[in-house]
């Protein structure tokens, strides 16, 4: 083994490789058996080396653990002996020299790819690091240090410990149980046992985190600033090192400790779980609001504009009844300026919470549960999306999401789904689009993105549905050239008696109809814009990664 050998594995341990020389690394630890001890030799010393640097839960245990100087030679001299064997005891037939067309082989290459981060990314906000020039999705999130200019960061650490970051400032992964701050704020929450003992580093104290939630402010120029929401976190002191006290969260302001700079504020609440992706969905919001495209957009929080503004537009299905309809059950249309939908009013329904914190949500949960939209006209491109989240079981064979009130016409289009969970598009007079629709996939127990488009592609008529931001079924029209639904009912349907059936029971939440046939990157774009979901009364999560 030559002396550019050992360069290669020491720029590969360092993390300094270019991706260039990645494909020459591996060819020549195929090659060379001296190579691949080596290798494999310093891997192991690197490891150990980093471990007894950084893997110490706090500075007690760590002066407790420090090994008098006189054993340290003998330690050294006993880890190389340990190595040395190992290397000797892999013969290199372990590693073939050459591949053989009869054998199938892995090419070292896949097998050198960097593990997996330590932590990894779940959310983020308007976020920009210092110097970067890769996507915050695009960061392998492991041991060093990370510069925020500004925004916002949600990280998992070993799917037991969430921490969100709220920048300016910066943080260092340590390992998986210690970061680093110097400044920025912080709130960290452990959802399982595995997670107890995370440690935040301030410049001046340590927040050793017991299984608990708390938010952390740290200023290189001040104190810092903490808040324990649940369960108990121990502070420890980086100078005396030998002081510690714990806070819960009926710890008061007069019970910070005296021993380091850390002041109790009873008012610090950091971003939570959800929140980052709370504002993305309200900027959404608001650019849906300007869009001309877009006819209705609700959101389903209680009105703030004033029921003589709301009784101007409403569905006329409950016209007899306008004066007697009590003001919570107005959904207001939130578009800016197109008029083409009314505000909706909903019956046998509540508000629920919705995807993000302190979001609205409308929970259709009695048997005639539904809400009342008008439309002005019928429309050759038309789009709806919603997101809903089914609660227990559907029961009935056909459970209706949205359709007009009378089913009458070409035009008028029904959007169902099955007690198993199935979607189905229906269009009147337009028999032959049942044997068109054959995916097998299903809405799950969680939040369910829901698109539907109608329009012309390439001069022929297309009738679209999309589950989770991929396309469920589409169907060829014969004789419908528009979309006609006029009186809106959205949750069951309304039958010639005046009987509500086949109520869907789950909670509805962001609908949005366009008067242009959305494309199948746009709608794609819609579903990541509204991950990840989260149950709020439930930390131990189980939320996607988002990559908006």
């Amino acid at each position: 083994m030559n002396d550019s050998d050992h360069n290669l594995i020491e720029l590969y341990l360092e993390g300094n490789l270019p991706a260039d020389k990645w494909e020459d690394f591996s060819h020549r630890l195929e090659q060379s058996a001296d190579m691949r001890r080596e290798f494999r030799k310093l891997s192991v010393l690197d490891e150990n080396l980093r471990a007894q640097s950084i893997g110490f839960a706090n500075l007690a245990e760590r002066e407790q653990n420090t090994t008098p100087p006189t054993y340290l030679p003998w330690i050294v001299a006993a880890a190389c002996l340990v190595l040395t064997f190992i290397s000797w005891s892999t013969p290199p037939q372990s590693f073939p020299a050459k591949k053989s067309p009869a054998t199938k082989q892995v090419h070292l290459a896949s097998v050198l790819q960097p593990a997996p981060p330590i932590a990894k990314l779940i959310d983020f906000y308007d976020l920009q690091f210092q110097d970067a020039t890769k996507s915050p999705e695009d960061i392998h999130f492991d041991l060093g240090k990370y510069e925020i200019e500004r925004g916002q960061l949600h990280l998992r650490f070993d799917d037991s410990v969430e921490l969100l970051f709220s920048g300016p400032g910066s943080f260092e992964i340590l390992n998986p149980k210690l970061v680093s701050v110097t400044q920025g704020n912080v709130r960290t929450i452990v959802l399982n046992d595995k997670g107890k003992e995370f440690t935040i580093l301030s410049p001046t104290s340590r927040y050793i985190d017991w299984g608990t939630e708390f938010s952390l402010n740290i200023s290189p120029s001040g104190d810092d600033l903490v808040n324990v929401h649940e369960g108990a976190i121990e502070v420890q002191c980086m100078v005396t090192k030998n002081m510690s006290k714990m806070l819960t969260r009926f710890s008061k302001v007069n019970d910070s400790p005296k021993f380091t700079p850390v002041v109790i504020d009873k008012e610090l609440e950091n971003m939570i779980p959800g929140q980052m992706g709370g504002n993305r969905n309200q900027k959404l919001l608001e650019e849906l609001a300007a869009d001309p495209d877009v006819i209705g957009l609700y959101d389903f929080k209680y009105p703030q504009i004033g029921k003589d503004i709301l009784k101007q537009r409403f569905p006329k299905v409950w016209e007899g009844d306008i004066a007697n309809i009590s003001f919570h059950r107005w959904i207001p249309n939130l578009h800016l300026s197109n008029t083409d939908a009314s505000h909706g009013i909903f019956h046998g329904a509540n508000r629920a919470n919705g995807r993000w914190p302190q979001s609205g949500a409308l929970n259709l949960f009695q048997k005639d549960a539904h809400l009342s939209l008008d439309l002005k006209g019928e429309y050759e491109n038309f789009s709806f999306a919603c997101w809903l989240k089914p609660k227990g079981k559907l029961n009935n064979p056909l459970n209706s999401l949205i359709r007009p009130y009378r089913w009458k016409k070409f035009g008028n289009l029904s959007i169902e789904v099955t007690r198993p969970g199935k979607l189905k598009q229906v269009l009147w007079g337009e028999p032959h689009i049942e044997e068109f629709q054959p995916s097998k996939r299903k809405l799950t127990r969680d939040w369910n993105h829901i698109a539907y488009t109608f329009g012309k592609v390439d001069e022929k008529t297309v009738s679209s549905l999309y589950l989770n931001g991929k396309l469920y079924n589409e169907v060829f029209p014969n004789f419908t050239d528009s979309v006609d639904l006029r009186n809106v009912i959205i949750g069951c349907l309304n039958n010639k008696y005046g009987e509500y059936l086949n109520q869907f029971n789950a909670v509805l939440d962001e609908l949005v109809l366009w008067k242009k046939t959305l494309t199948k990157y746009e709608i794609k774009n819609f579903y990541l814009s509204g991950l990840p979901t989260y149950e709020f009364n439930d930390l131990t999560l189980a939320a996607t990664s988002v990559a908006p």
